[in-house]
């Protein structure tokens, strides 16, 4: 499987070029937006899984939106979850978590403003199954960014290392979950 760096780069997503939650868009559009996605890539998922086998990596590519990897990270998984090893991420996600992430365990990247996501890749990784997520993520500069997002589980019997998918969406406030 090839991972384009040209994807990586990509900050669209959104017709009028923003990011979700900057200016040009509502948060009412955003949640509902982050919503679809959620649903459209846990039914891409469901298609894609084997008897309730996660998918096989290489199906992978089907799972990356318009806008590439921007708004998604990979994870590595690792038999001790918080061993899992941070592999890839899009731009926003370098945004919310900070760019050196890459290549270093959960353990060594969680801390108290990022534990709703970590805590869903552990849980995705120990059900093997997607797992929806909301909340709050505190960079280590202090800015908060409110997200939904869905962690599914990639690797079958012929994937020597399973992986988790991670895909995130940036609400605009805090007032818009429900």
């Amino acid at each position: 499987m090839e991972m384009s760096p040209q994807d990586r780069n990509l900050r669209g997503g959104r017709p009028d070029g923003g990011l979700p939650g900057n200016a040009g868009s509502s948060g009412v559009e955003d949640l509902l937006s982050d919503r679809r996605e959620v649903s459209r890539l846990r039914g891409l998922w469901d298609d894609a899984a084997f008897n309730g086998a996660p998918p096989a990596l290489d199906t992978l590519t089907r799972f990356l939106g318009s806008d590439g990897w921007d708004r998604r990270f990979l994870v590595a998984q690792d038999p001790d979850p918080l061993s899992s090893v941070f592999i890839t991420c899009g731009a926003v996600i370098d945004e919310m978590l900070g760019e050196d992430v890459k290549g270093r365990t959960l353990r060594d990247i969680t801390w108290a403003g990022c534990q709703p996501l970590f805590d869903a890749c552990i849980q995705a990784a120990m059900t093997r199954a997607p797992i929806a997520v909301s909340g709050v993520i505190r960079s280590f500069a202090k800015i908060e960014f409110p997200f939904r997002g869905v962690i599914l589980p990639f690797g079958n019997s012929r994937d020597c290392i399973p992986y988790l998918l991670g895909a995130v969406g940036i609400r605009s406030g805090l007032g818009d979950d429900e």
